[in-house]
């Protein structure tokens, strides 16, 4: 998640990592291990040395791969901080449903282990997703939609990322973006709260930037994250690239939801 309400990072002892990543100083706590090198700084809880090399060594092939695909280059070195304490990750969360999240003005990525590490293909997953808010937002601080920030990055990783709801794991249960979908512009600064309406929104969020790349490719969805970059607002941009105003791309997108959903009752 590119960003929460509050970020509660002093919560239980993390806020010893947190300072230590911004102070520059070192961290001298026996319970938290660091790994760093020119490209990463990772840091977390005892018992996750090895996750966190884990981590390290996939970083190389993850950035290369979130660069390829985009376009751009990770500019600032990241901070990766390891949660492995449950409760002490949900209240840095306030209890969202969530498994991870950055902040990017910081530079951080925080993984609540208990979720995420039980697969490593849906902790590297997991990973490249919240590089990807890094990346994106290393050139295009302001001005970035939700719904496209999101969608971006679950269409570059192949994952929800930090969407892990409930206490078992997994999703808040089908969603019918034919009835649930929302406006857009609802989908600018915040998702809702609540596990089911913040599930569809996450599958809307990825829904529309699939269609636009099936629609008008890779390139027009590109073009659209180079307009915000030169400080396009999201309809200039989207105009800039594919040729037609958002309202009409987004209505075209619930069309097609729509046609979908017919065939699906039909076939039903």
């Amino acid at each position: 998640m590119a960003k929460i309400k509050r970020i509660h990072l002093l919560a239980a002892g993390a806020w010893i990592v947190f300072c230590a990543l911004f102070s520059g100083g070192r961290l001298e706590a026996k319970d938290r291990f660091i790994l760093e090198d020119d490209r990463v700084f990772i840091s977390g809880d005892a018992g996750l040395e090895e996750t966190g090399r884990i981590l390290q060594r996939a970083y190389p092939e993850v950035v290369s791969d979130l660069e390829h695909i985009l376009g751009w280059k990770l500019i600032h070195k990241p901070f990766v901080l390891l949660i492995g304490d449950r409760e002490e990750f949900e209240r840095m969360v306030e209890h969202e449903p969530i498994a991870a999240f950055a902040v990017p003005r910081r530079h951080l990525v925080v993984l609540g282990l208990p979720m995420v590490e039980r697969q490593q293909y849906l902790l590297l997953e997991t990973f490249k997703h919240e590089l990807c808010h890094l990346l994106l937002h290393d050139h295009i601080p302001e001005g970035l939609p939700k719904w496209l920030d999101e969608g971006v990055c679950q269409w570059v990783s192949g994952s929800l990322g930090e969407l892990m709801i409930g206490r078992e794991g997994g999703l808040a249960g089908p969603v019918d973006l034919a009835r649930q979908a929302v406006p857009l512009s609802s989908l600018e600064d915040a998702f809702p709260g609540g596990k089911q309406q913040m599930a569809a929104a996450y599958e809307q969020s990825r829904s529309v930037v699939d269609a636009i790349v099936s629609g008008y490719g890779k390139m027009g969805l590109l073009g659209i994250l180079d307009g915000l970059e030169r400080g396009e607002s999201i309809e200039e941009a989207v105009l800039g690239s594919l040729g037609k105003p958002l309202s009409s791309v987004e209505s075209q997108w619930r069309e097609s939801l729509s046609m979908v959903r017919v065939w699906m009752v039909k076939l039903g």
